[in-house]
């Protein structure tokens, strides 16, 4: 399995420039000794299967819930692309919430590969290390080290992130000392006693799809078409500002928006009270009917908590940004429980925009 990294690869018939060392390798501070392309050539065909639509059905929502509270941590073969993208932006994530001062670009990632040598794997692989790298690459974060093993059941990727702590950058004026420490700045459970607002924040501009996500996992139907994770300068966007919010100690509560996507993330927020998603900004900004995607597709974000006093702040820190953000719910006292509603409205004013955005880049005037 050592070879498949530096071995020249030719998937579906195109000779691939690069090894995925190589690619690895330029995504890296400190390259690890050893050959980067050896004499063999692999040669595969990616996996092709008929995108099949998932099944939703809005009265079994708690029950998909629970179900991918239980569902393994499964990789989906058939979408490398997203899922090693998927992987990095929730590891990024995680880090939103600890305590420190630390930005994105202090951020390194740790990769490791457990894999199978079937056909169809190879190519899986290397698309998963070439997506893997042009995203980290685009959003300025550092590989610091990989590895790959022969994986006995299913293919999957682990990724791990961390904050490469020290001194400031010698060379920039205007860097600080980077610090981080273990506890969160902020709980992942709401916040009651006091009048509060649940925003949700997507890190990507992408639409919702239910390919490679745990619920299309859970109900065999993994071959649908996957988010395209490919907007990393509104990550980057986005990460600033929340991250900026953490520190300030504005966020009441948060959690990331990753597996099972906003419906399981607004459960482990509210899990100890009740709330009431509002999903109706969503849909009418993304133009979106299909309640089941908007809230189990796994486009990586965050879902918070701010006071709601702070609201105007919010709004003014986040249209400083360009970032588009949703009001959905706030948490009440009482026993946990979760409901959804969603009512298409008038698209607001970011939803005209956007339209009139995607016709003038269609070639309109």
């Amino acid at each position: 399995m050592k070879e498949a990294l530096t071995s020249k690869y030719i998937v579906d018939g195109i000779d691939m420039d690069a090894t995925p060392a190589e690619l690895l390798s330029d995504c890296m501070d400190k390259v690890p000794q050893g050959p980067s392309r050896s004499e063999k050539t692999i040669e595969d065909e990616s996996f092709d299967p008929n995108p099949t639509p998932s099944t939703f059905v809005k009265s079994k929502i708690g029950e998909y819930i629970k179900g991918i509270g239980e569902l393994g941590d499964k990789f989906q073969e058939r979408h490398p692309e997203f899922a090693a993208r998927h992987r990095a932006a929730v590891a990024l994530l995680d880090l939103l919430w600890r305590e420190g001062h630390f930005n994105l670009s202090d951020i390194s990632i740790s990769a490791k590969w457990h894999w199978k040598d079937r056909s169809g794997d190879f190519a899986s692989l290397y698309r998963s290390v070439e997506g893997l790298c042009q995203y980290v690459y685009d959003l300025g974060v550092k590989i610091e080290g990989y590895d790959i093993d022969r994986a006995e059941n299913v293919c999957r990727l682990e990724l791990s992130a961390s904050v490469r702590q020290g001194a400031p950058d010698e060379f920039d004026d205007d860097s600080s000392e980077i610090i981080l420490s273990e506890g969160r700045k902020c709980p992942d459970k709401a916040v009651l006693g006091q009048p509060s607002a649940l925003i949700y924040l997507p890190f990507d501009t992408c639409g919702f799809r239910l390919g490679a996500s745990a619920l299309s996992a859970m109900a065999g139907n993994g071959s649908d078409n996957a988010p395209e994770l490919q907007d990393p300068d509104y990550f980057i966007d986005c990460y600033e500002v929340v991250r900026e919010l953490v520190e300030d100690g504005i966020i009441l509560s948060g959690v990331t928006v990753g597996k099972g996507g906003l419906a399981c993330a607004a459960a482990k927020l509210c899990s100890e009270c009740a709330l009431s998603l509002d999903t109706s900004g969503v849909a009418s900004s993304y133009a979106e009917s299909n309640l089941g995607r908007i809230l189990f597709a796994e486009v990586p974000g965050v879902l918070f908590q701010v006071s709601e006093s702070d609201l105007d702040y919010i709004d003014s820190q986040f249209l400083l940004q360009d970032v588009a953000y949703y009001p959905v719910g706030s948490p009440k006292e009482g026993e946990a429980s979760l409901t959804v509603r969603s009512d298409m409205k008038k698209p607001a004013v970011e939803g005209i925009l956007r339209s009139l955005i995607a016709s003038a880049s269609e070639g309109e005037d």
